[in-house]
Parts: structure tokens; C-alpha cells; sequence
């Protein structure tokens, strides 16, 4: 397992990290943007998509598919299916490149911070595992016009998980940025 981190630390460069950048922007204003179309003019003022909320209740997501019709339905159900499956993906190797790219020159303390960088993957991995859920609760209002409170509380758990190991992932990058600029500031004073 150790091989992973270490092939991040030393194939990452600045160019890799940009790239993947650009392609996840692009990717979710483009992509996801464009096919979230189809359903997005149902959508009541201030809703957003499951996906999006930090946690939901059981009224916030039978409301969500009431606004739906059931051309709406199917295409939040395609865009959950195929395209919100691959932007995982694209977010999940960007942040392990710049977490890659920012703490490879740091010298760990204790050599299991040395896998920070791939912590992303558990990210990937829950956005997965939402999508799942959402697409088990759009399957479930499709057939019955209800959806079980046991499945929302999951999904809405999920999506919890899901957020919080995102606000970890900027909790990795934000100190390796702060320690790398207070590194060039020091330098820079110091041959000044």
C-alpha cells in the first residue's frame, strides 16, 4: 500500500496538478452543469440536489422528487448513474496531486502521514456510496411515490460522511500551502 502514496509524491508535478484542475472545472460546469439541465427548471427556489446538501431530512427529499416530473426523475437519475460517477474521480486525483505536490519535501515526523495524500480515495469513495444511496431513493419514488425513511436517513448520513472527508481534504491542503508560503517568506527574508 505504501507504493501508491510514494508513486503520487514522486510522478506529480506542477503541470499534472493544473491539468486536472481545469478538467474537473470544466467537467462540473460543462458536464454535470449541462446535464443537470433537464431537471434543474423543476426544482423549487433555494433546492438544491441531495447530492449537495449537508444531510437532509426525510420532507426535504420527498419534496425534491415532488418537483420532479417523471422526465426530471429519470434525468436526475441518469446524471447520478453515469456522469456524477465519473467527477469523483476527477475531483478525488486532483486533490491527491496537489496534496502530492505540496507535502512530498516535507519530512514526516511519523511515516504514516505519508499516506495524507491519498486520503482523497476515501473521498471518491463516499461519493460513490451517496450516489448509490440517491439512486436507491429515486428507484424507490419512481415505483411507490414514497421512499423509506430508513433509506433517506442513510443516504442523508452518507452525504454527511461525504462532506466532512471533503472539509478534511481542505483541512490536508490548507496547512501544507500556509507551511510552504511561511517557507518562502523566511527565505526571503532571510537574504534580504
Amino acid at each position: 500500500m505504501k507504493r501508491l502514496p510514494d508513486l503520487f509524491y514522486k510522478k506529480t508535478n506542477l503541470f499534472i496538478a493544473i491539468l486536472f484542475t481545469v478538467a474537473m472545472v470544466g467537467y462540473a460546469s460543462l458536464v454535470l452543469g449541462g446535464k443537470s439541465e433537464c431537471f434543474s427548471q423543476q426544482l423549487n427556489e433555494g433546492q438544491k440536489v441531495l447530492g449537495l446538501k449537508l444531510g437532509y431530512t426525510n420532507e426535504y427529499a420527498v419534496s425534491f422528487f415532488n418537483s420532479l416530473d417523471s422526465e426530471g426523475l429519470i434525468c436526475y437519475k441518469n446524471l447520478i448513474l453515469i456522469w456524477d460517477n465519473i467527477f469523483p474521480i476527477l475531483y478525488g486525483i486532483m486533490y491527491i496531486l496537489w496534496i502530492s505536490l505540496i507535502y512530498r519535501n516535507i519530512d514526516f515526523k511519523y511515516s504514516n502521514f505519508r499516506f495524507l495524500n491519498i486520503f482523497p480515495l476515501f473521498h471518491i469513495l463516499m461519493d460513490w456510496t451517496e450516489n448509490f444511496a440517491e439512486l436507491n431513493l429515486v428507484n424507490q419514488f419512481t415505483v411507490n411515490n414514497s421512499i423509506s425513511l430508513v433509506s433517506v436517513k442513510f443516504s442523508s448520513y452518507v452525504s454527511l460522511i461525504k462532506w466532512s472527508s471533503s472539509f478534511i481534504t481542505y483541512g490536508i491542503l490548507i496547512p501544507g500551502l500556509a507551511m510552504i508560503i511561511s517557507k518562502k517568506l523566511k527565505n526571503k527574508y532571510r537574504l534580504s
